[in-house]
């Protein structure tokens, strides 16, 4: 029996649905304009990084606001419900999506493969977090967006 790790476990069925938007995206969507594709492609790495950095900011506010509030909550009421674990699993993601967007930006700037690979698995974090949020309209508009974008650059990295 093969040892694998729990991300290892994740990361096949995710990948398992590349072929299926691809097919989606890429060749049943209409195909962008070649130049338009190139502004993506040269702008895509410098604006990761703008967001990653925006996204720490944000998540490490958050957790600064959360962890008052819990203390607080937890005072009052003796203990801590639910919504800790929610706001807990809610932050994890986020942290986990901005380390994946700080670590997809050399590879993007390079055009390699790797970079879009992570660039994909935070859109795919990005739809679980809209899901755990309950934001079903996010969820659709950034999957679609996110994805037609995607996947409509992929050719460009090696």
């Amino acid at each position: 029996m093969k040892n694998t790790n729990f991300l290892d476990s994740i990361k096949k069925p995710v990948d398992d649905l590349i072929p299926t938007l691809e097919d989606i995206f890429l060749k049943k969507a209409p195909v962008l304009p070649k130049g338009f594709v190139d502004f993506i492609v040269g702008v895509l790495p410098i604006l990761t990084l703008i967001i990653a950095v925006f996204s720490l900011v944000a998540v490490l506010g958050f957790v600064g606001v959360v962890t008052g509030v819990h203390i607080m909550y937890s005072a009052l009421s003796f203990g801590l419900g639910q919504s800790t674990i929610f706001l807990l699993v809610d932050t994890l993601l986020m942290l986990f999506i901005t380390y994946l967007s700080f670590k997809a930006y050399k590879p993007l700037s390079k055009k390699q493969k790797k970079g879009w690979y992570l660039m994909y698995y935070v859109t795919m974090l990005g739809l679980v977090f809209d899901i755990v949020m309950f934001d079903w309209v996010n969820l659709i508009i950034s999957g679609l967006v996110g994805f037609y974008l995607l996947f409509q650059i992929k050719e460009r990295y090696n």
